[in-house]
């Protein structure tokens, strides 16, 4: 099972450095499970930020799997491009910077009905692929676990 504690220090190393200042773990229906910021602000203003990126992430995530999907380029391991494996990612840039998204499944066949997402925001210059590395640090640690209790998760 998961172990919050455990899981909040994972996402506190997914942001060490100054290139990403938060990440979210949440489902696809965009309930949040656990999130760790480091942007200065208010509690209030933090919870909200913190849920319109996951939010913009996950949009774009789902775009990403939908347009892939209708290009018939969405195959496991052939890769969207280099780096993601055949997996889509969902990327925006916005006025909050950079937000990228990478599915938590237990095998590659479930990444297109992940049982949770991984989202990272970090600055406009914060580079993709440091983004996409320290997510899937993130998604790599995860997917053992949600192997092991990934269908009792989807039901529930």
């Amino acid at each position: 099972m998961f172990d919050i504690q455990s899981l909040d220090s994972l996402l506190d190393r997914g942001i060490s450095g100054s290139d990403v200042h938060t990440v979210v773990i949440s489902h696809p229906n965009g309930a949040t499970l656990t999130f760790v910021d480091t942007v200065d602000t208010t509690s209030e203003t933090r919870n909200r930020r913190v849920r319109v990126i996951a939010a913009l992430g996950i949009d774009a995530w789902r775009e990403s799997v939908t347009t892939n999907l209708a290009r018939d380029t969405l195959v496991p391991g052939a890769g969207l491009n280099d780096d993601d494996g055949g997996i889509a990612v969902g990327r925006v840039e916005c006025e909050l910077g950079r937000v990228l998204t990478l599915p938590i499944h237990g095998s590659v066949a479930e990444a297109l009905n992940p049982v949770l997402l991984v989202t990272l925001n970090g600055s406009q210059d914060a580079p993709w692929s440091t983004l996409q590395e320290k997510g899937c640090a993130v998604v790599e640690h995860l997917s053992t676990s949600i192997s092991s209790i990934g269908d009792s998760l989807k039901s529930g």
